[in-house]
């Protein structure tokens, strides 16, 4: 990842369907540092072109370490997370979340 924070190419933001991936560490650029400390119903607020979207977390997950990640068909009104696990090389974390 060479920048700090990436929209995938999957996110479509007319349908409010986000992917953010981004380092979690000890850098200057691990934004997503503190994702492991976010729980289920805890909330997330993005702000895009002077509008306050909120998310609330309904899933928190990890998978291996791939470059791959299956998403289910409903493509609108979710977030999603994604960053290294702190404890495991080989896997990632993964937090999803949905429009309220």
């Amino acid at each position: 990842m060479e920048i700090n924070i990436e929209l995938l190419k999957e996110s479509n933001i007319n349908n409010k369907f986000i992917i953010l991936a981004s380092h979690s560490g000890n850098n200057n650029n691990a934004y997503f540092n503190k994702l492991v400390y976010l729980s289920i119903n805890d909330l997330i607020y993005i702000y895009y072109n002077s509008t306050i979207y909120t998310y609330k977390i309904n899933k928190i997950y990890y998978i291996n370490k791939t470059g791959y990640m299956t998403i289910d068909n409903n493509k609108s009104d979710k977030l999603i997370l994604i960053t290294c696990s702190k404890t495991n090389k080989t896997k990632q974390l993964i937090i999803e979340s949905i429009l309220i």
